[in-house]
């Protein structure tokens, strides 16, 4: 009676073993190709992505499903499992360790038929606390569970360790911060947030080809906003994503590697939209030569009203067809090669007084001007010289270009330390000055305590330059940032000398 007694208690305690559903074998699907393209120049189309499975799977907890006692050795309290035990169960489950009340409470060790194993503690009867899981094929987990499921903190090491997973579970998936490695043990694949085992949130994503996503993620696609760095083509884009692909607004840089000093001191650089991967709608190009496009994209294509901006500051408006002036067709333009200009009108900001410009049918106006610096660096100042009599304007155009002649050195070092600024600095290359670091030049300079502040500086060089007010992203060259240096100067202190 005793036996049986015993018996019908361990049956009634077992019953309350059972765990409510159990673990589904989750595929770990990774997010588009370590190599994948998305970006190419602006002669080229995009690559397709690829998805590559990282063909590893999460191993089952196994339930505690209804467990008939066979036999019971170990220590009893008035009739029951109270102590240390062990216990055969009907269907082959073992179980030795700790027991309270006849339930299974403590450390234990249960091991299924399959030989699966889990090493840990228990809670009446229930797989809760801290323990180790040890699967047949060589996996194991070790971490937090709760009603035999993963959760909590814990890492899950696939077989050979070809795939590890550290930090937070929720009900058997990975949900929460956690860290995947799969290239490597030292460093994770993957490291940021997860959301019913898939990457979902914001996270770092380290690819075998050593190129590196940090941004959002949703559903195990880059999404949202982020930058992608591709290390073994030197690009990088900072912007939007939709499922995998660079969608809305984004920057994409092409770095070009350059010898100290030679006569390509930018790198190639769009800003604008982008649609499906592809540069489409309006944006920006800014060449490696120093030339300038704004207006309208078509798949990766100038296509539509556009503005080009010569390295030498001639300026050709008009309309563009797949990559092509409509009214020049033959004329191509290179980002590593000065445009020749001979042949297209142009318009001229820093012409002579007159206002040359260049014919159409291959004839030149005299271009000769007293604010060229160099073949391809001219000043815009007429607007600042309509102020002075027709016969000092030559004078004063002079004392500019001289006086920006014998500080250009220092003023270049100026300007590539403040276009560096927040950015990655690799010493082979220079950077593109952002408004917003032109405006920190000028609070550094104490320049906005006199008597015009940043604001109404931007209003004017915005009125100068015929751009949008308040744009901190939009790009300023090196020859836009000795004109607003002029500009200002003649604001802030031509009554101290007019």
């Amino acid at each position: 009676m005793a036996k049986d007694r015993k018996k019908k208690k361990s049956d009634t305690n077992d019953n309350k073993s059972e765990v409510s559903g159990t673990l589904q074998k989750y595929e770990l699907t990774d997010d588009n190709s370590c190599n994948a393209e998305v970006l190419r120049n602006s002669s080229q189309s995009n690559e397709n992505q690829k998805v590559v499975p990282e063909q590893q799977c999460l191993e089952e907890e196994p339930p505690l499903s209804r467990l008939i006692v066979v036999s019971y050795n170990g220590d009893l309290k008035k009739g029951i499992f109270h102590g240390v035990g062990s216990l055969l169960f009907a269907n082959g489950n073992k179980y030795k360790g700790e027991f309270i009340d006849g339930k299974m409470h403590g450390s234990g060790t249960f091991i299924w038929p399959d030989k699966i194993v889990y090493e840990g503690e228990f809670f009446e009867n229930r797989i809760s606390g801290r323990g180790r899981y040890l699967w047949p094929d060589g996996s194991s987990y070790d971490g937090e569970v709760l009603n035999g499921l993963r959760h909590g903190k814990g890492t899950y090491v696939s077989p050979n360790s070809q795939f590890i997973y550290t930090g937070d579970w929720v009900n058997g998936t990975r949900h929460g911060q956690g860290s995947l490695f799969t290239d490597s043990k030292d460093e994770p694949s993957y490291r940021g947030d997860f959301f019913n085992n898939m990457k979902h949130g914001f996270g770092v994503r380290r690819y075998k080809s050593e190129n590196i996503y940090k941004g959002g993620w949703y559903k195990n696609f880059r999404h949202g906003r982020g930058l992608m760095r591709w290390i073994n083509r030197n690009e990088t884009y900072d912007g939007d994503w939709e499922y995998g692909l660079p969608h809305g607004f984004g920057e994409q840089t092409w770095h070009l590697k350059r010898v100290q000093g030679s006569q390509y001191p930018l790198r190639n650089q769009y800003y604008g939209e982008f649609v499906k991967g592809k540069r489409d709608g309006y944006g920006t190009f800014i060449y490696a030569s120093g030339a300038k496009y704004v207006g309208h994209w078509k798949n990766n294509l100038k296509h539509g009203d556009g503005e080009i901006t010569f390295k030498n500051g001639r300026v050709y408006k008009g309309l563009f067809q797949n990559d092509v002036m409509v009214d020049h067709p033959n004329f191509k333009i290179d980002g590593l090669v000065t445009p020749d200009i001979n042949s297209i009108r142009t318009t001229t900001p820093i012409g002579d007084i007159s206002g040359s410009v260049v014919m159409e049918n291959g004839g030149t106006s005299d271009v000769s001007t007293t604010n060229t610096i160099s073949p391809g660096f001219k000043l815009s100042i007429d607007d600042i010289l309509d102020n002075f009599p027709p016969d000092q304007r030559e004078t004063e155009s002079i004392q500019v270009k001289f006086t920006i002649l014998r500080h250009v050195a220092d003023l270049r070092l100026i300007y590539n330390f403040y276009a560096s600024l927040g950015k990655f600095q690799e010493t082979e290359n220079t950077f593109v000055m952002t408004r917003l670091q032109f405006w920190r030049f000028i609070r550094d300079c104490k320049i906005h305590q006199y008597d015009l502040s940043i604001i109404e500086m931007d209003r004017i060089l915005a009125l100068q330059g015929n751009y949008p007010l308040h744009m901190p992203n939009d790009k300023f060259l090196f020859l836009d940032f000795i004109n607003a240096l002029i500009t200002l100067s003649y604001k802030l202190f031509s009554k101290d000398f007019v």
